[in-house]
């Protein structure tokens, strides 16, 4: 939405609310010849888009309206100053008696103001009592009207007021005041992002571990995209509406999260992205979904490859290229559901191995106990390691379950062993096949003297939580 819309909306929404007159202004056409450079007729509310670049061209017509006044001899026989007012626009020709038809009146005339580049017109007229037709519709000879030649400013919606008063001693006249909202600015291309509310689960059991989604959970749809297009609303004011196939000359979505998973499978939109070096990022040029009124809601998909899916949480940016003779908006994002692991997995920052804890004398403990009835198994992955010539071996499983209603310990050594290769120091990613309130995890490091010392477990964001 357009800021400059936001600022005004208040002071717009004061100006159209109704009139405090017992006349009405009403739009319609009132047959007075055109005289705005753009030569379009504007007999009826308009919405146009916000999007419009005002700035970079004009946006101009002859906006036609009349005064409705329905009950007949209520207007005084003396003369009137009849103002009208813009907001939000202002003349693009120079206002003269050839843009009213005041048929029904004895005289009228330009007082003052009405110059090209105003927003404001007074008009002196004689003989308006002979404007209060009470028939339905715009009837030259019975009703005031207007053909005033208008440029918008883009600053916020057009309004245009009247205020009525005596020549003689300003008295207003019938209520003195009307008003009519003529142009709305809507926002006519939206996005909206959706996450699908159920986090995708990578499946323990699958093989190898970690490699495919378990079916529960959201199985790799993470969210929905849609692009809307509001046909209802104008692009101009001879009445083209929206229309996405003309007015973008883009979509682009990018993706952010771990897709390491997914090389070339992370369908956005139906459309497969293409992942950056990092791995952490797939961008799509969705261009070719567009219609008229846009495209979807469609899912966000991440689609397996059979490499070992990582926990991971994930957003989208869309941005939205306009053609020229609009402003392209902020890019449009959004927050999608989260890739987790089934089970309960624990970081361990800073593993001491076998070897770094026999230099230091000391060693890592951990200790996990299960309090449920079930076994449950046990998976060690290594995130980052100091030894450059560690051979990951991935995934690896201790050799026996964590038993139900028992412990495990494991030591320096022991995983150390497990990996089949020594990492120097590692953070490392402990994964059991058991929900978090059935577990407990607890890290120590001994001294040469057998003393213990308890240390944290978990990510920089977890202990900042904690």
């Amino acid at each position: 939405m357009k800021m400059t819309k936001l600022l005004v909306g208040a002071a717009t929404a004061a100006l159209l609310a109704g009139s405090a007159s017992a006349y009405d202004l009403v739009a319609a056409n009132t047959g007075v010849a055109s005289t705005s450079t753009s030569g379009f007729e504007v007999e009826a509310a308009v919405s146009l888009a916000a999007e419009l670049d005002f700035a970079a061209g004009a946006h101009n017509g002859d906006f036609e309206f009349y005064i409705d006044q329905q009950t007949a001899g209520t207007f005084t026989t003396d003369d009137v100053l009849l103002t009208v007012t813009l907001t939000n626009g202002t003349f693009d020709q120079a206002v003269t008696v050839a843009n009213i038809d005041a048929a029904c009146a004895s005289g009228a005339s330009v007082s003052t103001g009405g110059a090209a580049g105003s927003s404001s017109v007074v008009f002196l007229v004689s003989g308006i009592d002979g404007c209060d037709g009470s028939a339905a519709g715009f009837l030259t000879g019975d009703d005031f009207g207007f053909s005033l030649p208008i440029d918008l400013t883009g600053a916020g919606d057009l309004g245009i007021s009247t205020n009525m008063v005596t020549d003689s001693g300003s008295t207003p006249v019938d209520g003195g005041t009307a008003t009519l909202g003529f142009v709305s600015l809507d926002d006519a291309y939206d996005v909206n992002i959706l996450a699908s509310g159920t986090d995708s689960i990578a499946d323990l059991d699958a093989n190898p571990i970690y490699t495919s989604f378990d079916g529960a959970g959201g199985n790799g749809i993470i969210g929905t995209l849609e692009l809307d297009c509001n046909t209802a609303i104008d692009i101009d004011l001879n009445g083209t509406a929206v229309d996405c196939n003309t007015d973008i000359n883009a979509i682009t979505a990018t993706l952010s999260g771990d897709v390491s998973a997914f090389t070339a499978g992370v369908d956005v939109a139906t459309v497969i992205g293409t992942n950056n070096v990092a791995e952490d990022e797939s961008t799509a040029d969705l261009s070719g979904l567009l219609a008229s009124a846009g495209f979807g809601p469609t899912n966000i998909e991440l689609n397996e490859d059979g490499d070992v899916i990582n926990p991971s949480d994930y957003t989208l940016s869309v941005s939205v290229d306009l053609v020229a003779g609009f402003i392209d908006e902020s890019a449009f994002n959004g927050t999608l559901d989260s890739v987790v692991r089934e089970g309960t997995t624990v970081v361990v920052p800073w593993f001491a191995s076998a070897a770094i804890a026999a230099a230091n004398n000391s060693t890592n403990v951990f200790r996990i106990s299960n309090i449920s009835s079930a076994d449950a198994r046990v998976f060690v992955e290594v995130l980052t390691a100091s030894d450059g010539t560690f051979v990951d071996p991935g995934i690896v499983e201790t050799g026996s379950p964590l038993s139900a209603n028992g412990e495990m310990v494991m030591t320096s050594g022991t995983i150390t062993t497990l990996l089949a290769d020594d990492p120097g120091r590692a953070d490392l990613r402990i994964t059991i096949e058991q929900t978090e309130d059935n577990l407990t995890f607890r890290r120590f490091v001994t001294a040469p003297d057998g003393s213990l010392t308890e240390m944290t477990v978990g990510t920089v964001d977890q202990d900042l939580d904690g």
